[in-house]
């Protein structure tokens, strides 16, 4: 149990083990890149521990933005706004549900499904809004990464093509019963 053997360490080589052991994650992560040690120090002591198995949701879409995930091992769907399809995968060293935690109404815009089993480090919202307002660095490559995640998802999900599934042209179907029933006049027989 890594936490166990990190709790009997001085704190100055705590931090060391732990950037040691989430380097590749930190070289990878493009916010992460080109920051001040002392920020990645303060990070890897604020990264959680979880575990995703295969097919469980991770993130349900509109649930509250609680924390962002990244992926050391394994791979995620990103399932498209109230669908049953994923619009892409992301793989070892990826992370989301970051613009969650920036978004005014603070919720999750879509749904993430672990693909493989995964493991993840998670850092919540509370940490999150510290690093963002102690470190102005690394706010705004934040928020660039951010935006710049936000346009290549909304991109993601006009390429998907809702109406060659099943589960789009039900609801299509659905509301247009529901149109037709509430707008005639419909005869009710005993």
């Amino acid at each position: 149990d890594t936490e166990s053997v990190l709790a009997l360490l001085p704190k100055h080589l705590r931090k060391e083990l732990l950037m040691y052991i989430n380097r590749s994650l930190m070289i990878r992560v493009p916010f992460f890149q080109d920051q001040d040690e002392s920020i990645m120090k303060e990070i890897v002591e604020m990264l959680q521990s979880d575990i995703a198995l295969q097919g469980q949701t991770i993130i349900h879409e509109g649930q509250n933005a609680e924390r962002m995930f990244f992926i050391n091992v394994g791979s995620v769907h990103v399932m498209a706004p109230h669908a049953l399809y994923h619009v892409a995968v992301l793989e070892q060293y990826s992370y989301f549900g970051e613009i969650g935690l920036l978004v005014t109404h603070g919720r999750h815009s879509t749904t993430i499904r672990a693909r493989k089993r995964c493991q993840l480090s998670t850092l919540s919202k509370e940490n999150v809004q510290r690093l963002l307002n102690v470190f102005p660095n690394f706010n705004m490559a934040f928020r660039r990464e951010a935006l710049r995640r936000m346009k290549l998802s909304q991109k993601a999900m006009a390429k998907a093509r809702p109406e060659m599934c099943s589960e789009h042209r039900l609801m299509i179907e659905v509301v247009k019963a529901h149109s037709i029933t509430t707008h005639n006049d419909v005869k009710t027989y005993a």
